[in-house]
């Protein structure tokens, strides 16, 4: 058998026991929300929430348009995530992020009690003893509704009109995504935590850093063998993070535990090609397995999304080229100068 007729059967096993009939949900091929951040990840009473999004899978050259709202009390409604009242909404602007302060909170808390009796509804008991704009109430959770499309979904331009926008489902699912962030209002300074932070992300145990595009050899293995190897072209990475990254919680209800309770992280891998092994890690086993598709001089990026369950979140992007006749082994110890780590 030839070496290319081998390379052809290789990819053939590989997207027969990849199952081909149905995309992993790691791959992006279409507009994706991955995470929004919130930063501090609570509201507050003493200063602004801001959000950022990671927003993938535009088109090149594309225009994307993007909305935000805020408002403490939304429901599923004809299809969409809605606000309960146009009075209980703030317009957050169609910048790339969005920021909401206590003012947006309190205007709509204010309202709030007039709203509820004109739509026949019962005002939540942490509110119906007089929380408004000068009282804190003492646990809420509100949302800031967005909406990311492409201009060309939209007709060629990008809507003005926030509110207007929103309440409209997205027609086109591969263009356009709306949906919500939810946000924990808190008013003791001890239940304000961070976002956990991201350092890094390793290949068999050599740093990838920021910038450097690898060249990743063609995957030639089968998922369901036992051994991934650099020699099949498989590829271990290992996410790094800040060691306060997993914050305290609170006591550990385990009696045997030494150490009080923490935040666990949650990894989520994605790519515009190829698969891993498995599609979510966690801070306990984190390491991964990326299978490069059997593409030639095909540009690739990945995302590695954490998250800490308290509405934390954090992120990383890598890119690297995939080539047939890449050497094996590590592919940034391919590189020049070699990293450290590299034999």
């Amino acid at each position: 058998m030839s070496a290319r007729s081998a390379r052809v059967l290789a990819c053939t096993v590989l997207l027969a026991a990849c199952g081909q009939s149905y995309d992993p949900p790691s791959l992006i091929n279409k507009i994706r929300v991955l995470a929004i951040r919130a930063d501090p990840p609570v509201l507050r009473s003493t200063g602004p929430t801001t959000l950022e999004p990671l927003i993938v899978g535009v088109p090149a050259g594309e225009q994307l348009c993007q909305a935000w709202a805020f408002c403490p009390f939304a429901w599923p409604k004809d299809g969409n995530f809605r606000c309960f009242d146009p009075r209980l909404q703030s317009d957050l602007g169609t910048s790339v992020g969005a920021t909401v302060t206590p003012a947006h909170l309190f205007k709509a808390l204010a309202e709030a009690p007039a709203v509820f009796e004109d739509l026949g509804l019962k005002l939540p008991d942490n509110l119906s003893a007089g929380g408004g704009a000068t009282d804190e109430p003492p646990s809420l959770e509100a949302y800031v509704l967005f909406k990311f499309a492409t201009a060309a979904s939209e007709g060629g331009s990008c809507p003005t009109d926030v509110a207007a926008w929103l309440e409209q489902p997205c027609t086109d699912r591969d263009a356009c995504i709306a949906g919500y962030k939810r946000l924990e209002f808190v008013t003791k300074a001890e239940d304000v935590h961070n976002n956990p932070d991201l350092t890094g992300l390793q290949i068999e145990g050599v740093d990838w850093p920021e910038g450097v595009t690898p060249t990743l050899a063609w995957y030639r293995g089968d998922p369901d063998d036992t051994f991934f190897g650099l020699s099949q072209g498989a590829l271990e990475m290992v996410p790094t993070w800040s060691p306060e990254s997993a914050e305290v919680i609170g006591e550990n209800v385990d009696p045997t535990a030494t150490e009080p309770a923490k935040e666990g992280l949650l990894f989520s891998w994605f790519s515009t090609e190829g698969d891993y092994v498995k599609q979510r890690t966690y801070d306990e086993v984190p390491e991964n397995t990326f299978l490069p598709p059997c593409k030639d001089d095909l540009p690739v990026r990945l995302w590695l999304v954490v998250r800490d369950g308290r509405n934390g979140v954090d992120w990383l992007v890598r890119g690297a080229v995939v080539r047939k006749d890449a050497p094996a082994g590590n592919p940034l110890c391919a590189l020049e100068p070699k990293p450290a780590g590299c034999p």
